[in-house]
C-alpha cells in the first residue's frame, strides 16, 4: 500500500478543491457548486489519503454533479495525495 502512495503527486487540500471546482465549471448544472473541505485519513485500501467531504451550493444538484465529476474524482484520488497534517 506504501508503494502506491509514494508513486502520487503531492498537493495541498486548496489545490484539490480548485482543481475539482474547475471541473465542475465544465458542467453547466454545476457550474455554481463549490467542493466543501477536502479532508486527511489514513491512506485507503487503493493508497489515496483523502476524500473531499462536501459540496456547497444547491442541495438538488449536490446528487447529481457527484455523479458527473465521478470518474474525474476517482481519477484524481488517483493521482494525488495530500500532506500529512502535523500533530
Amino acid at each position: 500500500m506504501a508503494e502506491k502512495a509514494e508513486k502520487r503527486e503531492m498537493k495541498s487540500p486548496s489545490e484539490l478543491e480548485k482543481i475539482i471546482a474547475a471541473k465542475l465549471a465544465e458542467y453547466e448544472a454545476c457550474a455554481e457548486l463549490r467542493p466543501n473541505h477536502v479532508y486527511w485519513h489514513e491512506p485507503d485500501e487503493t493508497g489515496c489519503n483523502w476524500s473531499l467531504h462536501s459540496m456547497r451550493g444547491k442541495a438538488a444538484q449536490v446528487a447529481e454533479c457527484l455523479r458527473a465529476i465521478n470518474d474525474y474524482a476517482i481519477e484524481l484520488r488517483r493521482r494525488y495525495n495530500i500532506p500529512t497534517p502535523e500533530r
